[in-house]
């Protein structure tokens, strides 16, 4: 009796449920009939736990004779537990919505039809009239027709493979699409030239470019201060020959640094100095 694998009853599961496998479980105790109902009575009450307990504890005393009554008893205490039966109508209500997949559909499926004692050609046909209008699984059951439940629960399996795979590659796609790519306008910017920066570019110019990414030609400006005199350095001689005034007649002096009349190159301070 001890090694009696006996359900549990905790008070929020079908009681219809629990008395049978109650039942089905007490087969393998050999109880003699003169001691069946006070063994089934006793052992019952083991099962109970919980609030259970608690409604078996407040019962009227002398209130239960046999199994059956304790059995009537408790069914109608915990009647607002027992399951709806499942019916045929239950199979005609199933719907198949656009957006449902087909593996959780046949899953619903087939729950209610191992409930329900009905012909596998009226299976198939409800099935057919359920499934969603754009499903292949569904063009599949017109263009090969079938009279077996369990040959369409196994063509089944292929089509939700390849629905779950073509759900997989259309999200894998999406997350591509949504990774950051490299743009023009990712570029970086052109570096700006200055003279001081390039030693082979000439003194006194710099290279201007313009805004726009392949210019097509670079214009020459003359750089701020390209025509200052550096001290440092003696200046140069000049070849050309002093200019002749508007009266051709020639200056008494010249300066070649100054560019005037007023005193002579080798009396000019600035060159002496």
């Amino acid at each position: 009796m001890e090694k009696l694998p006996l359900p549990t009853f905790k008070g929020l599961s079908d009681p219809s449920t629990h008395v049978t496998s109650f039942n089905i479980a007490m087969r393998r105790a050999n109880l003699t009939d003169e001691h069946k109902d006070a063994g089934f009575c006793q052992l019952f009450v083991e099962t109970l736990e919980g609030p259970a307990l608690t409604w078996f504890t407040g019962l009227r005393e002398n209130s239960v004779d046999c199994f059956h009554d304790l059995s009537t008893a408790f069914l109608k205490n915990y009647i607002m537990f027992t399951n709806q039966e499942t019916t045929v109508s239950d199979l005609w209500n199933l719907t198949h919505a656009s957006d449902q997949s087909l593996r959780d559909f046949m899953e619903k499926f087939k729950a209610i039809v191992s409930k329900i004692d009905i012909p596998d050609h009226i299976a198939i046909e409800s099935l057919m009239n359920i499934l969603h209008v754009d499903s292949t699984f569904r063009q599949d059951l017109y263009r090969y027709p079938t009279k077996s439940v369990s040959d369409a629960i196994a063509r089944s399996h292929n089509f939700i493979c390849m629905e779950e795979d073509t759900r997989a590659k259309f999200a894998k796609e999406a997350a591509a699409k949504q990774r950051p790519s490299r743009t023009n306008d990712t570029r970086p910017e052109p570096r700006q030239h200055s003279s001081g920066g390039n030693t082979i570019q000439k003194r006194g110019y710099v290279n201007s470019v313009g805004d726009e990414e392949s210019p097509k030609s670079a214009a020459i400006t003359r750089e701020k201060g390209w025509n200052h005199w550096d001290r440092d350095s003696p200046p140069k001689q000049s070849t050309s020959s002093e200019p002749a005034s508007s009266n051709s007649e020639e200056p008494k002096k010249w300066c070649l640094y100054h560019k005037r009349d007023s005193h002579d190159t080798k009396e000019c301070k600035v060159l002496i100095g």
